[in-house]
Parts: structure tokens; sequence; C-alpha cells
């Protein structure tokens, strides 16, 4: 959270969606940052669920760049 509050403060931008991506390796976890608003995603996804892993990163890598365009 406060690497998502850091890249905000760099933005200058409270408007722009931050996205984060926390990971042990075996568990992924994804949360926004939108003004003073955070937001976690409630599943986490292990590396043996890649087809939804991977569906979330490209959802977050399109929600970002379509934020940003």
């Amino acid at each position: 959270m406060a690497e998502l509050v850091a890249a905000q403060k760099l933005n200058e931008n409270e408007a722009l969606p931050v996205y984060g991506i926390v990971t042990d390796g075996k568990r992924w976890e994804f949360g926004k940052l939108l003004h003073d608003q955070f937001t976690q995603n409630s599943d986490g996804y292990s590396v043996e669920q890649l087809a939804q892993l991977f569906g979330v990163l490209q959802f977050m890598f399109d929600s970002a760049s379509s934020s940003i365009s």
C-alpha cells in the first residue's frame, strides 16, 4: 500500500489509478489505488491457476494502458 501511495504522489495525479501486485512466488494478490480508495482483489491466485493469473495480469495491464491514453 505504501508503494502505491508513493507511485500516486510521483504521478502527481490522484485521478490516475495505480495498480499493485504482491507475490511470495506462490500466491499473487492484486490491488488498485484511486484517489484515497484502495481496492484489493478478494481472491489470491496461485501458480497452479495460470490461466486466471494471466487473465488478471492482462486485465490490469489493459486497464493501466487505457487510463493513460
